[in-house]
């Protein structure tokens, strides 16, 4: 009977959180992402690629239903007005930062060009702003690296490159100087600028991916201890796998 009443307790959070979105969920087979959702006061028009594959219902599920990046623990710790995302992909982390954080500014980058118009449609909804570009420690060239699905996209530094790469410091810059909350999903790409140690002083709070497949004398233990140097206290680590996971953390008051 305990068993039961904590199925249905659970099943109506579930329902709640599509609700958010304005999605009336009834049963898991009939389940589909409509092409519009609830965001800012009304229904908006989106468009993601494979929109109803499963590999993209189950990336929707964890980051606009579950909250795999902690926007709501950030939220009860700090005030957020200034929103990065480097890895933006199609869109489904602005997606949820709209949500819980209505009235901030939004900018995304990313350097896949086959992303352009869903990544273009979807931010014009959500009001935020996009560059088509990969963040790394210095501006230049960028090759990109196709992996099984564009969720695994990765970008190297290459002079025949045909994606143009920006600095950390320029990002930075162009948010003002001051970022409340970055996200970060490079596949890789973060451990350069997590190099950029003196930068990190205008970042207040950071909720991210690790791939410790991109940088093999990397731990989960050495990546905590490089962050809380820079006066971050870590709120929530997630290991997915021996080689990547998520980590969130907010600046020490």
């Amino acid at each position: 009977m305990k068993d039961w009443i904590e199925q249905k307790k659970q099943g109506l959070v579930y329902r709640a959180r599509n609700l958010r979105y304005g999605i009336l969920f009834m049963f898991s087979k009939w389940y589909k992402i409509p092409s519009k959702l609830w965001i800012r006061g009304r229904y908006r028009s989106f468009r993601f690629h494979y929109h109803q594959a499963a590999a993209f219902n189950y990336e929707f599920r964890e980051i606009c239903l579950e909250d795999c990046y902690s926007l709501k623990d950030i939220k009860k710790r700090i005030p957020v007005s200034t929103i990065i995302d480097i890895g933006a992909n199609q869109g489904l982390f602005l997606l949820a930062a709209r949500k819980n954080f209505p009235h901030a500014t939004i900018q995304g980058y990313e350097p896949n060009p086959l992303l352009i118009p869903f990544l273009a449609h979807n931010s014009k909804s959500l009001n935020a702003q996009i560059f088509i570009e990969a963040v790394s420690d210095q501006n230049g060239k960028m090759q990109l690296q196709f992996g099984e699905s564009d969720l695994l996209t990765t970008a190297i530094k290459s002079e025949a490159g045909t994606v143009l790469g920006v600095s950390f410091n320029k990002v930075i810059e162009r948010a003002g100087g001051q970022i409340d909350l970055l996200k970060l999903d490079c596949e890789g790409g973060e451990w350069p600028l997590l190099q950029m140690t003196e930068l990190w002083k205008c970042v207040r709070a950071i909720t991210m991916e690790y791939h410790l497949w991109a940088k093999p004398e990397m731990t989960i233990e050495k990546l905590v201890n490089e962050l809380t140097s820079m006066g971050f206290e870590i709120i929530k680590i997630s290991q997915l796998s021996e080689s990547f996971g998520m980590l969130t953390a907010v600046k020490a008051k």
